[in-house]
């Protein structure tokens, strides 16, 4: 069996992963300020994907990897955590994250 074997002919690879989509998208919304809850990110994959519930389009692998690429793209892009914050500072913005 060859990895083109797994795709139907004709079929468009997509430009990028569907967790890594998701968690940028994770990462705008927790950047605007807010929080989101599981049918948050389970209605970002519906948008994404046209399917409601996790199993056809998407795994809870990717649901998982989603949070966690949305979690570390918003700390490096907007936590403002540097050297010189203390470290409860710090602590509260991962807190944040919860």
């Amino acid at each position: 069996m060859f990895q083109s074997d797994l795709f139907p002919a004709g079929e468009r690879l997509p430009s990028m992963p569907l967790a890594y989509a998701i968690g940028t998208r994770v990462a705008a919304l927790l950047a605007s300020g807010r929080h989101l809850i599981r049918t948050d990110i389970s209605g970002l994959f519906a948008e994404e994907t046209g399917v409601l519930d996790w199993g056809n389009a998407w795994t809870i692998d990717d649901y998982n990897n989603a949070i966690e690429i949305g979690a570390l793209l918003w700390l490096r892009e907007s936590s403002r955590i540097d050297l010189a914050m203390n470290v409860h500072e710090a602590a509260a913005r991962f807190d944040w994250l919860e």
